[in-house]
């Protein structure tokens, strides 16, 4: 189970990988406006509270969310964001992360490498 925060930072630690096997260049803006400075305070403001808006529609608490509300609340936030930048390669990303039941994705890679990110995150390997 992971909080608001851990899943944020299990998110900029799957889009960090994502970034440097891709090198995207909506991603990597993306990881810039995401930086944590402190407790919940990012480099653009408005990315945390899009991140709050993404988790709002699926949970009604923010501690112990479960690995796959917390990848369905990535997919909707990078959703969004993929809309308000008109980017091809969000889209792309978010569509091959769809799941196509509980804990599976439709690239199996992207879940693979969600796993990952939580485990290092659980490991303290933070970007």
């Amino acid at each position: 189970m992971l909080s608001i925060k851990e899943s944020f930072l299990a998110m900029r630690i799957f889009l960090d990988k994502y970034y440097f096997r891709t090198k995207s260049f909506d991603i990597g803006g993306l990881l810039g406006d995401t930086i944590l400075f402190g407790g919940n305070e990012t480099a653009d403001p408005a990315a945390w509270e899009d991140w709050i808006s993404s988790a709002e529609k699926y949970i009604k608490e923010f501690d112990n969310i479960d690995i796959c509300k917390a990848y369905i609340i990535m997919m909707d936030f990078l959703k969004e964001y993929g809309l308000r930048v008109n980017s091809n390669e969000v889209a792309l990303l978010v569509s091959e992360m769809k799941l196509v039941k509980d804990s599976e994705s439709k690239n199996k890679r992207y879940w693979n490498e969600w796993l990952e990110s939580i485990k290092a995150l659980n490991n303290g390997d933070l970007i």
